[in-house]
């Protein structure tokens, strides 16, 4: 569900969330709302604006908490979407076209890979593929992904259009690393 009231979320901040949500979460789920920029949902635990901000519903406090993001994968998992990918759409042959409207930006993807560094590091989680998933990455997994029937496919950050030869997952999963790795000098 769409949410009205919306925080901003410092890093510190996050940090903190990911240090009492420890032992709790062990892994991320990376999305985008499929909607415009500047709208949040309540299915995730954070969402990323335009700009890169890092948002969250204002009820938002606790990284733990249940969402409805990742069909059957919600428990000890934190789901984080970019605000972005209106009118997007895949063809037959996994050509993509993000459209004029809002497709994802290199501010979103920095912001998200931030996200996931701070949650990383304060929840003790390693930043690699079997923890940090993107949506069309668990879809391939779980039966309903871009190489399956399913008419509910999900491919949420397949690829990104500054990226469109890289697996959006690696693109991300390596600018977290560094981003990891930069906190902990």
């Amino acid at each position: 569900m769409l949410v009205r009231n919306v925080k901003q979320v410092s890093a510190e901040e996050l940090l903190k969330m990911a240090e009492a949500a420890r032992g709790k979460i062990h892994t991320i789920f990376l999305h985008w709302t499929a909607g415009t920029y500047g709208q949040v949902y309540d299915d995730y635990h954070l969402c990323i604006g335009k700009d890169g901000n890092i948002e969250a519903p204002l009820a938002m406090f606790d990284l733990a908490a249940v969402k409805a993001h990742t069909w059957l994968r919600n428990t000890g998992a934190v789901g984080i979407a970019i605000e972005a990918a209106r009118g997007a759409k895949i063809n037959k042959d996994w050509l993509i076209s993000f459209g004029k409207q809002c497709p994802p930006t290199l501010e979103q993807v920095d912001g998200l890979a931030l996200a996931v560094a701070l949650i990383c590091k304060g929840a003790g989680i390693p930043i690699d593929k079997d923890t940090v998933m993107t949506h069309a990455e668990i879809a391939d997994v779980d039966g309903y992904g871009v190489y399956d029937s399913d008419p509910d496919m999900r491919w949420d950050l397949l690829r990104l259009p500054f990226a469109p030869t890289v697996s959006g997952g690696d693109y991300i999963r390596k600018l977290a690393a560094g981003k990891f790795a930069a906190m902990s000098n």
